[in-house]
């Protein structure tokens, strides 16, 4: 088994075998509820292509939030240059009207 897939089909199996769980801080389950859970177990071969799929879908998902992140870290720096320009009377928006598209 690959050892990659079993640990992305393990987050998978939690979820599943929550929809049965009681209690709050502890979670129960029931012994015919765990018969209940379907869980799957491809070939190796198919293992190795979800686990690659998930991998760039993963990173692709997280190059996105650090994409993210930078664009406000600059909106937000280029807000605080504008209202310093503007607290300081280097620009002037006495006659500043919102642009419509």
């Amino acid at each position: 088994m690959n050892p990659e897939y079993l640990f992305y089909s393990s987050k998978m199996f939690l979820t599943e075998l929550r929809r049965y769980a009681t209690g709050i801080k502890v979670f129960r389950f029931n012994i015919n509820d765990l018969k209940n859970t379907i869980t799957t177990l491809p070939p190796i071969s198919e293992q190795t292509q979800i686990v690659e799929h998930i991998k760039i879908h993963n990173y692709n998902i997280e190059n996105t939030i650090v994409l993210t992140k930078i664009s406000i870290k600059k909106l937000k720096e280029y807000r605080q240059s504008i209202i310093s320009e503007a607290v300081t009377g280097k620009i002037d928006v006495r006659d500043w009207k919102p642009k419509t598209t």
